[in-house]
Formats: C-alpha cells, structure tokens, sequence
C-alpha cells in the first residue's frame, strides 16, 4: 500500500509541475445512424491537458451542449441535443519547428444525448467508446494558440458521433 501511495504521489507531483494548457472549444457535432439522418447539434468543449514530454500530453475534457437540432421523423418534430460528455485522451504532439504543432487524439468517452419528442416527452441514452481524432495548434505567441480538431468520440454499431471544433488553448 506503502509504494501505491508513492507511485500516485510521484506521479501527481510530476504533472502537476509539467507545463500545462487550458483551452475552450465550439464544437460542431455531426450524430449520423446509418438509416436515419445526420443531426448536428453543438456543444461547448474545455480542456485540461499536462505535458508528459516534447511528444505526449495527457487531457481530460468536458463537454456541454449549446444548440440543438431539429428532425422530422414519422411526422412528429424531434428536437435532438448533446447533454454533456467526459473524456480522458493522449495526444501524440508531432515536434515542428513553425507555429503549427500537428497532433493525434486517441483516448476513452462517455456521452449523453437527449431526443425532445414533440407531445411525447424527452428520452436521453449514454454511451461510452474508444475516441480518436487529429488536430493543429497554430501559435499565436508563447503562451497561447488557435486550435482546430476533427474527432471521433463515440463509433458504434448503427451510429457515430464526431465533432469539428476550433477554439483557444493557453499555456501555462
């Protein structure tokens, strides 16, 4: 038990003095089922990553949702919306000597959705799945950059849920 505290302690103390980044995202969600239509509501992304080298981050991320979309389905108005989701990710940082920094997103994440059923009433479902995306940050200065990302955050059997976003990350 002795060591377990030490490893965790260790390894605490080592990310929290790694240089490390807060960033804030709009995110175009795209929900596709394969028989159905695509729905593209929006949500809210922040972030929380450490750095482990030149080369690996860890981060874990919230989202929330903005908008949502409306369906017509069987006649009745479907009002479809991202009620939240958490994540943990690794990213793998591609070392450049410009002010762009290329980077891979793979990681673990659970959503939820919720479907407004007019005159019905609302229904919600939660899933969790692999994640995995790619991504640029284009420096502004040393301590702040301009963020654009595609990911894939839930690939299932009969739909996939992914996201377009750009936001603001700073370094600290």
């Amino acid at each position: 038990m002795k060591k377990m505290t030490a490893l965790a302690l260790a390894l605490t103390s080592s990310l929290a003095m790694a240089d490390s980044h807060f960033a804030i995202n709009y995110a175009m969600i795209d929900y596709s089922e394969v028989e159905g239509p695509d729905v593209k509501p929006s949500a809210l992304v922040v972030s929380y990553g450490s750095e482990v080298n030149e080369y690996f981050d860890f981060q874990g991320r919230l989202g929330l949702g903005l908008a949502s979309d409306d369906i017509s389905i069987n006649n009745f108005n479907v009002d479809i919306s991202v009620k939240n989701f958490i994540g943990a990710y690794i990213i793998a940082k591609v070392p450049t000597d410009s002010d762009l920094q290329p980077y891979g997103v793979l990681g673990f994440t659970r959503g939820k959705l919720e479907a407004d059923i007019q005159g019905a009433g609302k229904v919600s479902e939660s899933e969790s799945d692999l994640s995995y995306g790619f991504g640029v940050d284009y420096a502004i200065d040393t301590s702040s950059a301009l963020n654009f990302e595609y990911t894939v955050y839930l690939d299932k059997n009969g739909f996939e849920v992914n996201s377009i976003a750009l936001g603001y990350k700073g370094f600290f």
